[in-house]
Formats: structure tokens, sequence, C-alpha cells
């Protein structure tokens, strides 16, 4: 994170917020968690319908969250691909409760291709 916010969807299952367990696959996630990060604090927490369900306009849904990073589980290339396209970076690999994937982006223990990225940059 560069000083500015950041705003970051975590695909999670249930409506716990933070405590939200992370989802087998961002295509499947009941909800997306929208967190807004500054470089010290988390400054808005709300959630979101999954974009990649339903039969909305998937771009225009995309849009309209104004997201910079979506971290998941896992994430099929298609999903990846819809998602990247609109200029959102797709982070796999997380585990746990949305607080502990938060927690883990920010101090760089994922990284954009879903591998383990001790030192190495985010790719945003």
């Amino acid at each position: 994170m560069d000083g500015g916010t950041v705003r970051i969807a975590v695909a999670v299952e249930g409506r716990e917020g933070l405590d939200g367990q992370c989802a087998a696959t961002v295509e499947a996630a009941e909800h997306w968690l929208i967190v807004e990060l500054s470089s010290t604090m988390v400054v808005a927490v709300a959630e979101a319908p999954n974009p990649l369900a339903g039969e909305a306009r998937m771009a225009d849904a995309l849009q309209a969250l104004r997201l910079d990073v979506v971290l998941a589980q896992t994430a099929g290339a298609a999903a990846i691909q819809a998602i990247e396209a609109q200029g959102i970076t797709v982070i796999t690999g997380a585990r746990g409760t949305a607080r502990n994937t938060l927690v883990d982006y920010v101090i760089g223990a994922l990284s954009a291709d879903g591998r383990s990225d001790e030192g190495g940059e985010h790719r945003h």
C-alpha cells in the first residue's frame, strides 16, 4: 500500500463481517466484504452481493464497487479474466477469516500469483 486508500473485496461466506470465513471460490462466495484500508487503519467495511453470481451485468457491478483488489481462496480463470478486465487485481490463497486475510495482504503474505510472498511486492 502506498499511503493512500485501497478498496479490497474479500470473498466470504456468512454475514459475520471481518470474522466471516473466506469462501472456497470467488465465484461461489455468498457475498463480498468490501474493506477500505488506509496505510494505518480500516476506514470502512460493507457487504455487497457477489457480482459474479446472479444475472446482473457483471462488468457494471464490478465497476460500481470501485475496487482495487479482490482477495479469495481460489478463482477460476474466467473469473480472474473478468475481474482483471476491470483493472482489479485478483489475489488468491486467502485462508481463514476476512480479518486474517486482510492482515496477510497488508504484511505481504499474499501475492497476485497466490504463492506466499516473502519480501516481494504486490502487483497493484
